[in-house]
């Protein structure tokens, strides 16, 4: 998440800078959107990234991409916060 805010700071000439929200704060404003339903699998969802980080096969991205990924695997977001309280 790191490279990817200098890369984004790079390209835009400002600084970018990385928060952790609390995951029932992100899955309250996205279930604004998707509806009260989406609440639980949203929040479940960001909880589990910020246990495990975000991992994935090249194959979903390349479904995601249309095209082949640069490399065989990938893993974005951030890895496991240090701090518990962290997430």
């Amino acid at each position: 998440m790191s490279d990817m805010a200098e890369r984004m700071a790079q390209a835009w000439g400002h600084p970018v800078v990385i928060r952790r929200l609390p995951s029932a704060l992100v899955a309250l404003v996205a279930s604004r959107r998707y509806g009260q339903g989406s609440y639980r699998p949203i929040k479940a969802m960001f909880d589990h990234y910020n246990t495990d980080g975000f991992v994935g096969s090249s194959n979903d991205l390349r479904t995601l991409l249309d095209r082949p990924p640069p490399t065989s695997t990938w893993r974005c977001v951030a890895s496991p916060p240090t701090d518990p309280s962290q997430s």
